[in-house]
């Protein structure tokens, strides 16, 4: 019975790794088309529902006690900014894969984001003050999405790492993910802090992350949108 126990247990040790693996392979990211993701090419991100999205997209906005637009807003009522995509291991290459590091950076970033960054996203830590909170006067600290540098954030530090997309449920649903460089990742999700930001932070978050999809920026101004994603589904 031994050896039968025991080969019965490598099987399972094969299979968990095997799949393990899978999960974890790089694949094309796709739009709601169907099509690669090209580097370079301008791409909106909406949150995924069952409908083919156009509205719920990204901007810029101040909060706290910044004097420039620097902090990824999302809004439900606006079709937004677009992106780029770059691999930041591979720039040459011709499509955009599924974890594996990559650059997010909007086209349009204003004059007073710090020079040397750009329109990149990174990752902030800092006190924000939550309308949320009982106490109006309470700060708490958070890991969010923005862009420029240290010099456009006050009290507030900017972490190393690296963003990656991943698979999220449907097909065409994704989360985007950042690790730190101790490897410690989580995932992206979104939450409204203040009314008067506009709109949901996109911050690090354990349990909840932002499904979203990716719709081309070209095609959507064109209103040539196909209805491959019309059956997406949320994942509760």
């Amino acid at each position: 019975m031994k050896p039968i126990i025991s080969l019965t247990i490598s099987f399972f040790i094969f299979a968990f790794i095997t799949n393990l693996s899978s999960n974890n392979a790089a694949e094309p990211v796709l739009d709601i088309n169907g099509i690669s993701l090209i580097p370079g090419n301008q791409y909106y991100i909406f949150p995924a529902t069952d409908a083919n999205p156009k509205s719920g997209g990204l901007r810029l906005n101040k909060v706290d006690e910044q004097d420039c637009t620097v902090t990824v807003i999302q809004n439900d009522a606006i079709t937004g900014l677009p992106v780029t995509f770059t691999l930041t291991e591979d720039s040459s290459a011709s499509e955009i894969l599924t974890n594996t590091s990559v650059d997010v950076e909007f086209i349009k970033t204003p004059n007073c984001a710090q020079n040397g960054y750009g329109g990149k996203w990174n990752i902030f830590y800092g006190a924000t003050w939550s309308s949320i909170q009982k106490n109006n006067n309470d700060f708490i600290l958070k890991y969010y999405v923005g862009i420029g540098g240290p010099n456009n954030y006050l009290r507030t530090d900017r972490i190393d790492g690296t963003l990656s997309i991943q698979e999220y449920g449907s097909p065409y649903v994704y989360k985007f993910v950042f690790c730190d460089v101790d490897d410690y990742c989580e995932g992206i999700g979104r939450t409204e802090f203040n009314s008067t930001e506009g709109g949901s932070r996109l911050l690090l978050t354990v349990s909840d992350p932002y499904q979203v999809v990716f719709v081309d920026a070209a095609l959507l101004k064109s209103g040539k949108l196909m209805s491959v994603a019309g059956n997406l589904k949320m994942i509760l």
